[in-house]
């Protein structure tokens, strides 16, 4: 076993990686207890990458089974919503807050193709549908000099109430 390569083999580069890169593009970040961050590529490829974090996050929030596939659902409506609005590459940053008795979950992006993402769409609906509250606001921004999209929600497990 090469020690360089920090016992992986092939791959890209070569040489160790660092737990909270897992590329050169995606990097996960534990920003304080209960504070996850995730930014990949905005690409539609990038999605189950997203999908397996949220199945892990709502796992450990003691969600039930349904409860998990609302919550990745409305992940994946967010993203897809964001998606049609910005250039593939850009960032996709998705950050999770697990409260106690809810999940709060923020989906942003840079802007890049001169619209905002509608309220009116039907897949708007189906995010209202799958969390307990739903926002989005477009706030200014220096990245690219594009504004930036964030679509927020709550979703708490089955039960639990305001």
């Amino acid at each position: 076993m090469d020690p360089s390569t920090n016992g992986h083999s092939g791959g890209s580069g070569g040489g160790p990686r660092s737990p909270e890169t897992l590329d050169a593009q995606i990097e996960l970040s534990r920003l304080e207890p209960g504070h996850i961050e995730l930014r990949v590529p905005a690409e539609a490829n990038q999605l189950s990458l997203v999908r397996l974090l949220v199945q892990g996050i709502a796992a450990r929030a003691d969600f039930d089974l349904d409860a998990i596939d609302d919550t990745v659902m409305a992940v994946d409506e967010a993203c897809a919503c964001l998606l049609d609005h910005t250039e593939p590459g850009l960032p996709l940053v998705c950050r999770f807050t697990d409260l106690e008795g809810e999940l709060r979950i923020s989906v942003s992006a840079s802007l890049s193709h001169g619209t905002e993402p509608s309220t009116q769409r039907f897949g708007w609906h189906v995010l209202g549908t799958l969390t307990d509250s739903v926002s989005m606001r477009i706030l200014p921004t220096e990245i690219g000099g594009h504004p930036e999209a964030r679509i927020e929600f709550a979703k708490r497990p089955a039960g639990v109430r305001e």
